[in-house]
């Protein structure tokens, strides 16, 4: 009887083996004639669904991955070529089509280790790496609508975007000076933003920002008073994941803006709903925790032609001493910012370079006598990548 059992046993296990083999085979054929004939959505979809049973096979993955590429789905490209490796993760091919992939996916920290990682392994040559040196300068002016209190204040800057190693950094440097009925303000400030890429798809980022800024002219009776210099910081660490199609960040950032000590937790999502950079939408809430108080911010990222970017934000605060985009923008005047308004409009000229175009409406209510005025903000910013 014994004997008898094994045997049945042994016979059924063929016998779906079997059936699994002709199964695995016919799917096979049918994503090749698919593939062959350019049937990109099919091969899509066949893939998806043999995944979602848990069947999917290298060679598929790839096919899907090149379907998704074709169609301008990177990230689509990218969960099949990440399903890819997962079975041969020194598939050098694949290796090289995910590191393209990650610029096209805007995770460029991601893009940076990988191509170091080829380049140092001898899988890419330097003539065909992607260019991740940036240089961007940056001017503008805030015209103020109130010159009683404020006349406009003119900014420029100066930053650099390069690798070291596995780590994508970036530097900064920012002049403004404005004069008012306080006295005239210069300020300079230095930011610096790292960021490492792990596995899986998660990032994290460390952050800094010091600001110096001195009042010369003021009245007298504001001699001796401690708001007529200082040295102002922020420092942030950060970490993002990407899953499908959606980016997930938070961030913690410490700071004594205006000699106030204050943690600034922000949240963040980042969707982009067609599977590519074509359309972007983000939305940030940032908890200020000595306030208890929160601001909100949205954004709007559209590239109607592959050569034209343009972005639409708006920000609700009604506070003082907070930042933006990761700490890049500091909000250290003494008024409050009630809301800001933002159009920017990015051109690429060739390749290398682009040309940005920024035009912003700030809403603030000055600290002293309450009145309530304006910024327009008109700022140009020309970048070279190299």
């Amino acid at each position: 009887m014994y004997k008898l059992t094994s045997l049945f046993v042994l016979c059924f296990v063929f016998v779906c083996a079997n059936s699994q083999v002709y199964y695995n085979s016919g799917v096979d054929k049918l994503i090749k004639e698919e593939y062959n004939k350019g049937n990109w959505k099919n091969v899509i979809q066949i893939t998806d669904s043999i995944h979602k049973i848990g069947i999917g096979y290298h060679e598929a993955f790839e096919m899907a991955a090149d379907a998704a590429y074709i169609l301008n789905k990177p990230f689509k490209q990218h969960a099949y070529l990440q399903y890819a490796l997962n079975d041969f993760p020194t598939d050098s091919a694949v290796l090289l089509k995910l590191a393209y992939c990650f610029w096209a996916t805007q995770q460029y920290s991601h893009g940076n280790k990988a191509q170091y990682k080829l380049l140092k392994g001898g899988q890419l040559s330097e003539q065909n790496k992607v260019k991740n040196n940036v240089v961007n300068f940056d001017f503008g002016s805030k015209i103020s609508n109130n010159t009683n209190l404020y006349n406009n204040l003119n900014y420029v800057s100066i930053g650099t975007t390069f690798p070291i190693k596995y780590l994508l950094t970036y530097h900064g440097i920012t002049y403004l000076s404005q004069n008012s009925f306080y006295g005239d303000i210069a300020q300079i400030q230095y930011y610096l933003n790292t960021s490492l890429a792990l596995k899986k798809g998660w990032k994290i980022i460390g952050i800094m920002h010091l600001a110096e800024y001195n009042l010369t002219n003021y009245p007298s009776d504001l001699i001796g008073n401690q708001i007529l210099s200082g040295e102002q910081y922020v420092l942030g660490l950060g970490t993002s994941k990407l899953y499908k199609n959606c980016l997930f960040g938070i961030d913690v950032i410490k700071s004594n803006l205006n000699y106030m000590d204050q943690l600034q937790i922000v949240s963040g999502i980042t969707y982009y709903p067609l599977n590519n950079t074509k359309l972007i939408l983000n939305i940030d809430a940032n908890y200020l925790t000595e306030k208890s108080h929160i601001i909100t911010s949205y954004n709007l990222n559209y590239s109607p032609i592959n050569s034209l970017n343009i972005i639409v934000s708006y920000l609700q605060a009604n506070t003082r001493n907070f930042t933006e985009q990761n700490a890049f923008l500091l909000h250290n005047s003494f008024d409050i910012t009630r809301n800001k308004y933002a159009l920017s409009v990015t051109k690429h000229i060739s390749k290398t370079i682009r040309i940005s175009g920024i035009f912003q409406l700030e809403n603030k209510i000055e600290t002293i006598s309450n009145t309530n005025y304006q910024y327009k903000i008109l700022g140009l910013g020309v970048k070279n990548i190299f």
